[in-house]
């Protein structure tokens, strides 16, 4: 995956473009938008005779041309979502944890603020760990979208 960001001039990240294969499609997904909104996307074939390199230069090209390029690591904030752990989440529940990390990729992913960096489970609690590049927005974008699930009794959110 190839993920740049478009930053304003304090040098905060504000919009996003990136690229990936799809392997089940056997295609290329480009995906844009403003950080935070789900933005657009498009599919092109892989073209079997031209380096997969090229093609993804082909596609992100103009976006690099209009100022976007990846982050340095140091962008990146930690996000974590803690939940207490009891009746409702156990420690050996891998098939939940799983289920919540799909969910966090869901919404990070496919609003370019980030992605989940695993799940951590502490004696009384289990943390899900993100990698975002703006925490506020990353917070807001995951409480709207965890409500109404399984994974709304969260206890706090914090950054490490």
């Amino acid at each position: 995956m190839f993920k740049l960001y478009k930053c304003d001039e304090d040098g905060r990240p504000v919009a996003y473009h990136e690229a990936w294969v799809d392997q089940r499609s056997r295609q290329i997904v480009e995906h844009w938008g403003m950080l935070g909104t789900r933005g657009d996307t498009a599919t092109r074939r892989i073209k079997l005779l031209k380096p997969l390199e090229a093609q993804f230069d082909t596609i992100l090209g103009p976006a690099r041309e209009l100022g976007f390029t990846e982050l340095e690591d140091s962008a990146f904030q930690s996000l974590i979502v803690e939940y207490k752990l009891g009746e409702a989440w156990t420690r050996d529940d891998h098939d939940k944890h799983a289920a919540l990390e799909d969910a966090l990729t869901e919404v990070l992913g496919w609003t370019g603020l980030g992605a989940p960096d695993g799940v951590n489970t502490g004696e009384h609690v289990l943390e899900a760990c993100c990698r975002v590049v703006d925490f506020d927005l990353a917070r807001t974008a995951i409480i709207d979208a965890l409500a109404d699930t399984e994974f709304s009794d969260y206890s706090r959110f914090y950054q490490e």
